[in-house]
């Protein structure tokens, strides 16, 4: 829907189904916050003319009015803005948000780098800003994502429309935790009793 390509996930219309694999944007927020409760402020990169960056910024925007942080917010254009943009942030913000923005994610690297610098969290949505050393990040469930696409293409196979499909979600994730940077910042990883996570890493 953030792109404009169905109005309506319930009845897409056309020729259209799919499975969407937005990030869960509130939980990837609340898990940081159970770590972090004493954030103020965020900061999130973003590609200057993304839609799909823009879906990212606006559900953030949103999330921090209703937690109550501020959000900065940086533009960058190209991969090499990437660095010295989050050096910039990083003196005006307590932690970083990834953003779902390939081309953040196609430098994190720079990112990671600024916030190892400034001895500041990064969390996020995906795998590898917690394998490169980002503090944690919940991330969609893939093997949901498959079932789900399997159950749609069954259908049309079986002769449904695929306007008459709703568009599936997929709403279970996975926490990612980076093991070395969680000891580093001194989590208490007992604020996720009951969660089930997966580790990246050793703890040093």
């Amino acid at each position: 829907m953030g792109t404009g390509l169905v109005s309506n996930l319930e009845h897409p219309g056309g020729n259209i189904t799919g499975v969407s694999d937005r990030w869960p944007f509130d939980a990837q927020v609340a898990a940081f916050l159970r770590a972090f409760p004493k954030t103020a402020r965020i900061g999130m990169l973003y590609t200057r003319g993304d839609d799909v960056s823009k879906i990212g910024v606006d559900a953030m925007s949103a999330i921090a009015r209703r937690n109550g942080f501020a959000l900065e917010l940086s533009p960058v254009s190209t991969g090499a803005d990437v660095y010295p943009a989050a050096v910039a942030l990083l003196r005006k913000v307590d932690a970083i948000y990834t953003g779902i923005d390939h081309l953040i994610l196609e430098n994190l690297d720079g990112l990671v780098k600024a916030a190892g610098e400034a001895q500041k969290p990064l969390f996020g949505g995906e795998s590898g800003s917690v394998e490169k050393g980002g503090v944690l990040a919940l991330s969609i469930n893939m093997t949901s994502f498959g079932d789900l696409t399997a159950d749609l293409a069954a259908a049309v196979l079986s002769g449904k429309k695929p306007a008459d499909l709703a568009v599936r979600v997929v709403s279970s994730g996975d926490l990612l935790i980076n093991r070395p940077a969680a000891a580093r910042f001194g989590i208490d990883l007992k604020v996720f009793e009951g969660t089930s996570i997966k580790f990246v890493g050793e703890a040093k």
